[in-house]
């Protein structure tokens, strides 16, 4: 099945799958255990989270890599495979260069989901159930390693994960991080 169908077809359910656990593993270790997961090997440069100053830092490197990488106004595609994933193939990048990365990079997949879901398969219960389940646990992680309020530049290069972001903030009674 494709395009037309009620469901997506075989090969993009799996890639929706793959981006949607490394998505949840990323966001799901911070809200777990409130530190960033580094590399084997790397276990020091964790990030504590529950730290607002680290928690800003990180957000203001995700900024910093919307606008050095020009990532408003791009596709997913673009965004994950020409702009970051270059980057994160780059050696000796500093801890919250990493987190920050990382987050764009789930943060991309979460958009590109939850964009797939309303703008082409709406009725596809799996791909709510997906999306639904990404609003609970990557968004509360999402939150634990940013912070509650997103910049205008996550907003506006992320639209899908902004709105799934703040809807899951007013409408459930998930803790959220204290700022």
């Amino acid at each position: 099945m494709g395009f037309f169908s009620k469901k997506p077809d075989r090969a993009l359910q799996g890639e929706l799958i793959k981006q949607a656990n490394n998505a949840m593993n990323w966001f799901g270790f911070a809200l777990r255990f409130q530190k960033t997961n580094p590399p084997a090997g790397m276990e020091d440069s964790a990030i504590d989270l529950t730290v607002k100053t680290n928690r800003d830092a990180i957000k203001r490197e995700i900024v910093r890599l919307i606008s050095e990488c020009g990532l408003m106004g791009c596709t997913e595609g673009e965004i994950g495979g020409k702009r970051l994933l270059p980057l994160a193939q780059k050696p000796s990048r500093l801890p919250i260069e990493d987190v920050a990365l990382c987050s764009a990079l789930a943060i991309n997949s979460i958009n590109l989901i939850s964009r797939i879901y309303y703008e082409d398969y709406p009725k596809y219960q799996p791909l709510y159930d997906m999306v639904n389940n990404l609003a609970k646990t990557c968004c509360t992680g999402a939150a634990q390693t940013i912070g509650t309020d997103l910049p205008p530049e996550v907003v506006k290069t992320w639209p899908y994960f902004s709105q799934i972001f703040e809807d899951t903030k007013r409408s459930t009674n998930i803790l959220w991080p204290e700022v």
